[in-house]
């Protein structure tokens, strides 16, 4: 496989974390059973996509983005992202 399919797989992956993140927050403590079912699969498609994409784009800048890119629950004023100011 070409690089470019690594960074698709990255894209891939990032997208689907931050959907289950969003499924996870709404399923209130994995209560409800449609956004936990939907969550846990998106966490799955993304731990695939990440694999696929570590094996094709280097580990460091593969991880780099998912960290940056994924809100986190503890992030709730506070970005991760370099200020530019």
């Amino acid at each position: 496989m070409k690089p470019l399919s690594g960074y698709i797989f990255l894209a891939l992956a990032i997208s689907t974390g931050i959907a289950a993140n969003s499924f996870a927050k709404i399923s209130d403590g994995f209560s409800k059973l449609t956004p936990t079912i939907l969550s846990i699969s998106f966490m799955c498609i993304t731990m695939y996509g990440l694999a696929k994409a570590m094996s094709m784009i280097p580990v460091g800048f593969t991880y780099a983005c998912l960290l940056y890119t994924s809100p986190s629950p503890r992030d709730r004023t506070r970005s991760r992202m370099p200020s530019s100011a």
